[in-house]
């Protein structure tokens, strides 16, 4: 689009690159306000005024340098670490267990990048070398590298949208989908789960274990929220609250108690509260630390993320 300036000696040009004939032509009635503001110090029509104050950031700038409109305060791109320092602090709406992923991520995106580096400084050749680096210095599985750059994606997407960056997302090219690591799929045989809950100190434990072995519970999330309420001995169901998915719109599911010795496993339990186990999840004692010790006193081989293995299992075994 090209136009006389307002000296009537140059004829400057406005590239829009591609845009649709009535994009155009919005753009050419909003220029021409601009202009005739300008030559007779009025000030725009209030919808070219909104017009501007909207106008995506890269117009903005042609613009201001053609003289047509104020430059407008600039607002200075933070760091990475300051971003990710923000954006997480203000994500409140998330789990406790997607707190801790964006931290992971937040973490390797620091360790890599800097966290001095300029948010608009990160290009698409840093974020496949990120990956790389992932894979090739930190040693994750290919399924964990693609979390973490679907992470970074994220962050990324959330400051376009905050209006800090302009422009293509650097990890929008970078392969993110889920995939599963068959390496790790193991089915455990009944034999083990027995062994490892004949070795468990305590009737608590047993029933932790159980629960995600033959239940299918999720552990610690949905384990720790089952209550004595949920437990419905005459129907043999358990109601299983689960915060995962939540909000799919499947807040709670019910599942049997199998087998028919679980029961046992219960009765010595008796809590103070409506809740069924006072464990605390912490490193020493998790399942998934506390769990392979027990696996391997007792004999047992040991398989690796062993909350999943049990939970497959439990739901195969409830299908079977």
């Amino acid at each position: 689009m090209q136009f006389t300036a307002a000296d009537g000696n140059r004829r400057p040009i406005i590239r829009l690159g591609k845009v649709t004939q009535r994009h155009a032509e919005e753009i050419k009635r909003h220029v021409e306000e601009l202009l005739y503001a300008r030559s007779s110090g009025a000030a725009p029509k209030p919808s070219t005024a909104d017009w501007v104050r909207d106008v995506p950031a890269g117009l903005r700038r042609r613009l201001e340098r053609l003289g047509l409109v104020e430059p407008a305060e600039r607002r200075q791109t933070p760091t990475l670490a300051e971003w990710l320092e923000a954006y997480i602090a203000g994500r409140k709406d998330v789990k406790p267990g997607t707190r801790i992923n964006l931290e992971q991520a937040k973490g390797d995106a620091l360790a890599f990048f800097k966290g001095s580096q300029r948010l608009d400084r990160v290009t698409a050749g840093d974020a496949e070398r990120f990956r790389v680096w992932l894979k090739a210095e930190r040693g994750l599985a290919e399924a964990t590298v693609r979390r973490r750059c679907k992470r970074l994606r994220q962050f990324f997407a959330a400051a376009i949208n905050d209006g800090l960056l302009s422009g293509r997302n650097p990890f929008a090219g970078v392969r993110c989908s889920d995939v599963a690591n068959e390496a790790r799929r193991r089915f455990v045989p009944r034999e083990d789960i027995e062994k490892v809950i004949e070795a468990a100190p305590d009737a608590e434990w047993r029933a932790i274990f159980a629960l995600a072995r033959y239940a299918g519970l999720r552990t610690p999330s949905e384990t720790l929220a089952v209550q004595w309420s949920d437990v419905d001995w005459q129907r043999g169901r358990l109601r299983v609250a689960s915060p995962k998915t939540a909000d799919s719109g499947k807040s709670a599911r019910e599942v049997p108690l199998l087998p028919g010795w679980l029961k046992s496993f219960w009765r010595p339990l008796t809590a103070p509260s409506p809740v069924l186990f006072t464990w605390s999840p912490a490193p020493a004692t998790a399942p998934s630390t506390f769990g392979p010790k027990r696996i391997g006193s007792s004999g047992g081989r040991v398989w690796s993320r062993g909350r999943r293995p049990s939970r497959h299992f439990g739901r195969a075994l409830r299908a079977s």
